[in-house]
């Protein structure tokens, strides 16, 4: 059931809004959150349709700008926040195609061992 694209979906939004609330509670600095943020996002969209994960990396920025730059879940459009946005989709995406990468190789090479 887990790997339903649908309920995959939904356990790494879950995720990265636990993500976020651990980060403020253990008042982590904005940059690193910023960064285990896009971590998180691409981890698991790593798993899903690149639409999806692109998806992800917008609720983390969402996440992150209403509750670690903003107060009360609060979202703003100003410029640095749309530059935002693109570096948290960016990262997210990055980080899932480095993973589908090495996942590749890794059973392209298991494949031509075994």
């Amino acid at each position: 059931m887990v790997d339903e694209p649908g309920v995959l979906f939904g356990i790494a939004t879950g995720t990265v809004v636990a993500t976020d609330l651990l980060a403020g509670a253990f008042t982590l600095p904005p940059v690193p959150t910023a960064l285990v943020l896009v971590i998180v996002a691409g981890l698991f969209g790593a798993r899903l349709r690149v639409l999806l994960a692109a998806a992800l990396g917008v609720i983390a920025w969402a996440f992150y700008t209403g509750f670690t730059e903003n107060r009360f879940g609060q979202l703003t459009l100003a410029t640095g926040d749309l530059t935002r946005i693109g570096a948290f989709v960016a990262g997210a995406l990055a980080v899932a195609l480095m993973i589908r990468r090495v996942q590749t190789s890794t059973h392209g090479a298991e494949v031509r061992h075994g």
